[in-house]
C-alpha cells in the first residue's frame, strides 16, 4: 500500500504541557508510516534528534600534511558565505505532546501558504529584486479566505513585522532571535497542518513532503510551533542564524533557506468548504439585478 493510501489512517495531536499545561493545542503532528514504523509509534519519522555537526573543516595537525598543503586544501573547500538569515538548531525547549486520530479528506491540501523571511537589508533587496511596491506592514497572514491566519512571533510574544511586496510576504528577523510559527483557526472545523522551515519538515527534519503528517489545529484554536521536534517532550528552538549555521545547511543543504511553509488539510466527512479565489471573485462581482432590462426587446429573427 502506498503512503498516500495510508495518509488518512492516523494523525497525531501534540499538546504542550509546559508551564503547568496549556488549554490549547500547542504542537501536534501525525507520523508518516514507512520504513517499518507501525501505527502508534513514530517509526522513522522524527530524525531531528540531535544538533547537527558543523561542516566547517578544522586542522587537526595529523596525517603528515604540511601547513602549506592544509591552507591550500582549506582555500579550495571554502565557499563564500551567503548573506541573510537561515534558521538554526536552537536550545532544547520543553514541549509535551500526545496522539489523536485524523482522517484526511484527500491527498491535496485546501490551502498552501509561504512566508519568506530575512534580515531587514535582505527584505529590502528582495523587494527591489521584484521591482514591486511594498504594500505595508502586516502581522497575521490570512489563508483560505481568512479561515486561518499565520504569524511569526518573537520570543516576547509579539508578532514580527511582515512586509507585503506584490504577492509575497516577507518577515523581518534578526540573527540570534528566537521565533515561533503561530496558526490561528477562526472556524469550528478541525484541520491538519504541515509546517516547514527552510524546506525541512518541522517534525522529522527531512526535506519537506505532503506525504508527512502534520500538526492538528483544533476549532477556534491557536497552535504555536516553536522548534524542530526532538521527541514527544522536547523541541529544538527556532533561532534566526547565519545561512551557513542553519539546520538545513548542516544537514540537507541551504538551497531553500529563508522560507516558512504551511499546508492545511480538512477532515474526512467534514462539511468545511474553503473560500477559493473563484468563489470570492463571484461574490465580489455579484449583481443585485442581473436581469434589469428596462424596455422590451425585439424578437430574434
Amino acid at each position: 500500500m502506498s503512503i498516500r493510501n495510508v495518509l488518512g489512517f492516523l494523525g497525531v495531536l501534540l499538546t504542550a504541557c509546559g508551564g503547568g499545561g496549556a488549554e490549547y493545542a500547542k504542537s501536534s503532528y501525525a507520523p508518516s508510516y514507512g520504513g517499518g514504523g507501525s501505527p502508534g509509534d513514530y517509526g522513522n519519522a522524527p530524525t531531528a534528534q540531535a544538533a547537527p555537526e558543523s561542516r566547517s573543516s578544522a586542522y587537526t595537525g595529523g596525517g603528515g600534511g604540511s601547513t602549506g598543503d592544509y591552507r591550500q586544501e582549506q582555500a579550495q573547500n571554502t565557499t563564500p558565505e551567503r548573506p541573510g538569515l537561515g534558521t538554526g538548531w536552537g536550545e532544547t525547549r520543553e514541549s509535551h505532546v500526545h496522539e489523536v486520530s485524523f482522517d484526511r479528506s484527500g491527498t491535496t491540501p485546501f490551502a498552501v501558504g509561504a512566508l519568506h523571511y530575512n534580515d531587514r537589508r535582505g527584505v529590502e533587496a528582495l523587494a527591489m529584486y521584484h521591482s514591486a511596491v511594498a504594500g505595508g506592514f502586516m502581522h497575521d497572514v490570512p489563508e483560505a479566505g481568512g479561515a486561518i491566519t499565520v504569524a511569526v512571533v518573537g520570543s516576547n510574544g509579539s508578532p514580527l513585522d511582515a512586509l507585503k511586496v506584490g504577492e509575497r510576504t516577507y518577515v523581518i528577523g534578526q540573527e540570534g532571535d528566537r521565533y515561533s510559527i503561530v496558526l490561528t483557526n477562526h472556524t469550528n472545523h478541525r484541520f491538519e497542518s504541515i509546517a516547514t522551515v527552510d524546506g525541512l519538515d518541522v517534525v522529522n527534519g527531512r526535506p519537506a513532503s505532503m506525504d508527512y503528517r502534520g500538526y492538528i489545529l483544533g476549532p477556534f484554536a491557536r497552535l504555536e510551533i516553536d522548534g524542530f521536534r526532538q521527541s514527544q517532550s522536547a523541541v529544538a528552538a527556532f533561532r534566526f542564524s547565519r545561512t551557513s549555521e542553519s539546520y538545513a545547511a548542516q544537514t540537507s543543504g541551504d538551497r531553500n533557506v529563508g522560507i516558512i511553509g504551511v499546508a492545511f488539510f480538512s477532515e474526512r466527512n467534514d462539511s468545511f468548504t474553503p473560500w477559493t479565489f473563484d468563489e470570492l471573485q463571484k461574490r465580489d462581482s455579484a449583481s443585485p439585478f442581473p436581469n434589469d432590462i428596462r424596455y422590451a426587446q425585439p424578437p430574434v429573427r
